[in-house]
């Protein structure tokens, strides 16, 4: 038998397309840049998801510089799939063909990035056009309520709709006239109204025995601080805006500004807090937040606002007023009534208390506590009970019936959800003092309170003005309405 020789294998010569076929992963990377790129997009859809089923999934939200950095992902991740198809057109058709395919495949990708990226922004531009259609829907609302003849003129109407007759008042005018010189484009087109209006709220000021303010109601015993508050704030707002009157004009108004501002200052208790009245001394448990909070934001935008208030006369009552305000606030923020053993959310007081707490940061006195954790520990607690779902923009809190008895006289006093939660959340978006997930977090509810804009004001169709108002007044300090620390005059 002869041998089986074993025979050896040619080498077998390299095929110069080898290279061309090895697997290749620009549609992999691809399809995870494109699906990174949109991860904004997709987590604004499960936020809705889930605020729809009512799951608290915590902070969702990315920043505008998250964005733009997703975007560029996005734009990596066409390109990649732009080299992927050419390579298999490569494969596929000779030379003049793919380059007339490869334009065309240029042209398709370069479209869908185009759409992808622009429905990626299309939830912020939608958010930035409803704000500014509300925003001028509402103070032409406003403007249109304004009395201009007989007894009552400059004066606000009480209710939006006219079936419902009240006359006006000077707490309402005063909250409408901030209102419009916070969002009128043009202010100074309208300055014969917002002067009317100022006249018709000063001329409303009572002397009751030494005690010089404006009272609820005509037949009621006694002035309100929360009046006398808003009427600065309207005043501090008139001058700072230069649009109401002009440079030669500035004595009188700025001489009843500071006879507003005595009699604040004059209201306030040995403690440091406000009581709803005036009482000689103070009433012993008289004091209430809210009356703390209105005086104190009047003070302190008056001391920034107006650059021919002493300062120095100011800051003393202000620190007072923001220490009284550390000493009573409990885990959830703030109650009515401090005095009592309240222990629950008032959403709309805290948000009010905390926006107006922004206005006192320069104060030397004052700012040691809104920068102290204490402070902290509040607006944070506030920012992760407003990250959960379920606020509703109707909602509100009233002041509770025992506490609406203060030396014979009765006092209600509503404290609105959304816009203060809308206001507070727009300064503590930006409050350097919160850690940056805390920051975020304000921003995204914001923006969520921002989207309920166009319920809110179908809801607010029928309403009290000053409702209104103040829904206007927290929109005009939304994300892109300014600086509102600005000083002038």
């Amino acid at each position: 038998m002869g041998k089986n020789r074993e025979r050896r294998a040619e080498p077998i010569p390299p095929d110069p397309t080898a290279e061309a076929k090895k697997p290749s992963h620009e549609g992999q990377l691809a399809v995870a840049a494109i699906a990174v790129g949109n991860l904004a997009s997709i987590l604004t859809a499960l936020s809705k998801i889930a605020d729809t089923l009512k799951v608290p999934v915590g902070d969702l939200s990315v920043s505008s510089i998250t964005e733009n950095i997703l975007l560029a992902i996005l734009a990596v991740g066409y390109v990649l799939a732009f080299v992927y198809l050419y390579r298999r057109v490569q494969d596929k058709y000779p030379h003049r063909k793919h380059v007339v395919v490869g334009v065309g495949i240029f042209l398709f990708v370069g479209g869908a990035f185009s759409v992808n990226a622009a429905l990626t922004r299309l939830t912020a531009e939608t958010t930035r056009q409803n704000l500014i259609s509300v925003q001028k829907t509402w103070t032409e609302r406003i403007s249109s309520l304004q009395i201009m003849s007989g007894p009552d003129a400059g004066g606000f109407r009480f209710m939006t709709s006219t079936e419902t007759p009240m006359p006006p008042d000077a707490w309402t005018t005063s909250q409408c006239v901030t209102a419009l010189l916070l969002n009128h484009r043009d202010p100074s087109s309208i300055r014969d109204h917002l002067q009317a209006a100022l006249d018709y709220i000063y001329n409303r000021r009572v002397d009751v025995n030494g005690d010089f303010g404006w009272k609820t109601f005509p037949d009621f015993p006694h002035t309100r601080t929360e009046i006398g508050a808003w009427a600065a704030i309207a005043y501090v707002n008139g001058l700072r805006s230069g649009k109401v009157w002009p440079p030669d004009k500035l004595e009188v108004p700025k001489a009843r500004l500071k006879r507003i501002l005595d009699d604040t200052v004059a209201r306030q208790c040995k403690d440091g807090g406000w009581a709803p009245v005036r009482t000689h001394p103070c009433a012993e448990g008289s004091e209430r937040t809210y009356s703390t909070v209105m005086a104190v934001w009047s003070l302190a935008e008056a001391r920034i606002g107006v650059s021919d208030v002493a300062r120095a006369i100011l800051d003393e009552p202000i620190s007072l007023g923001v220490q009284w305000l550390a000493s009573k606030h409990n885990d959830y923020g703030w109650t009515p009534n401090p005095n009592t053993e309240e222990n629950r959310q008032y959403t709309g007081l805290t948000g009010q208390a905390l926006f107006a707490l922004q206005s006192a940061k320069s104060v030397p006195g004052a700012s040691t506590y809104i920068e102290s954790e204490s402070c902290l520990r509040v607006k944070r607690a506030f920012v992760e009970a407003l990250a959960k779902p379920g606020l509703q923009f109707c909602s509100r809190d009233s002041v509770p019936y025992p506490d609406r008895q203060i030396e014979g006289e009765t006092f209600d006093v509503n404290f609105i959800a959304f816009p203060w939660a809308l206001g507070a959340l727009s300064e503590l978006a930006n409050d350097t003092g919160l850690d940056s997930a805390h920051r975020r977090s304000a921003a995204a509810s914001r923006d969520k309170l921002i989207h309920q804009l166009r319920d809110v004001a179908q809801y607010y169709e029928a309403a009290q003005t000053f409702e209104l108002a103040e829904h206007l007044i927290a929109l005009s300090f939304a994300p892109g309405k300014g600086d509102r620390f600005a000083q002038t005059n």
